[in-house]
């Protein structure tokens, strides 16, 4: 899978991944201004409700990985 992320500052997040034990797992990186680069991984996971936990993760460089995002998709 591919999914391609801009944002309104020209922030460019180009992801790919597969389906693993369940959930959807997309990982890619971005370069910030000052040469650092971020790695990203957004999981999606479905619950037996229904619903889709998507949780975006991120690291610089032999950092931590950090909850960037955590949110639940939900049928109306």
């Amino acid at each position: 899978w591919h999914q391609t992320w801009v944002d309104s500052a020209g922030l460019l997040l180009l992801l790919e991944g597969r389906a693993r034990d369940g959930k959807m797992v997309l990982e890619g990186q971005t370069t910030e201004p000052d040469g650092r680069i971020t790695r990203h991984r957004i999981t999606w996971t479905p619950d037996p409700d229904g619903s889709v936990r998507q949780l975006w993760e991120s690291t610089t460089s032999g950092g931590d990985w950090t909850v960037a995002f955590d949110g639940r998709y939900t049928r109306r």
